[in-house]
């Protein structure tokens, strides 16, 4: 792995065996880095991480070979990454990123979006996600949908204003869903599922029948009913529950 320390590329040339190339800049952002990613210098780059820098341009050209992309404390003019369409692990925290197509990044696995401008986000097309995770970003989107996504194992949804959420998630083990507004769920879809948080919500009933699998469960500042709290004591499979 190649590290460049405060964004100094002066002694960079073609690295034609380059796979993993780390930019990073002190955390108080003073400097703005003029960034070009092609295929001319990295032809076999897969790995990318920026942390900590200010960024004019980022263009990939034809290094559509990267599988991994970070950027953590980035503010960026412009952010595409429609070519990358071999990028497996997209993860973007504390960015100015306000919008993110990922409609043509089809072999995404591992989807990790924090503490962004980002307000809508559609996965419709990204079938293959395993691990899903998006933490208090702007969203301005009620309802939200992962119903295309057999593969997927873990989902963080915390902190985005969530009314409804709608899944058919066969393999899904882990879901948080901390901190929205949820007043409604359904696990019967998911009969792998083994930890379960919905604690700061709406929710009053809940049924967790077809969920054998469960042994973690957070509920905790719900108005759940006296009813639902009689259910809830009846579930002796579940070695953690808090209400």
């Amino acid at each position: 792995m190649t590290h460049f320390i405060n964004g100094d590329l002066s002694e960079l040339t073609i690295l034609e065996n380059l796979e993993d190339l780390t930019l990073s800049d002190d955390i108080t952002l003073e400097r703005r880095l003029a960034l070009s990613i092609n295929s001319g210098w990295f032809p076999k780059l897969q790995s990318l991480a920026l942390d900590n820098v200010l960024i004019d341009t980022l263009s990939y050209s034809s290094t559509n070979q990267i599988k991994y992309l970070r950027l953590n404390n980035v503010v960026i003019n412009y952010f595409d990454v429609s070519a990358l369409n071999n990028l497996e692990t997209l993860d973007i925290t504390f960015t100015n990123i306000t919008n993110l197509d990922l409609s043509l990044n089809t072999e995404i696995k591992d989807l990790t979006i924090g503490w962004t401008e980002i307000e809508y986000f559609d996965l419709s097309n990204n079938s293959k996600l395993i691990k899903l995770s998006l933490i208090e970003n702007k969203t301005v989107q009620p309802n939200f949908e992962l119903t295309n996504h057999p593969e997927l194992k873990t989902v963080t949804y915390r902190n985005q204003s969530l009314e409804k959420l709608t899944i058919h998630l066969p393999k899904l083990e882990t879901i948080w869903l901390d901190k929205n507004k949820l007043s409604k769920v359904d696990f019967s879809h998911s009969p792998e599922l083994s930890q379960l948080s919905l604690s700061d919500n709406l929710i009053s009933h809940i049924n967790l029948d077809a969920n054998l699998k469960l042994n973690r469960v957070f509920l905790t500042e719900n108005p759940l009913t006296d009813e639902t709290k009689r259910y809830l004591k009846t579930l002796n499979w579940i070695k953690e529950l808090k209400y």
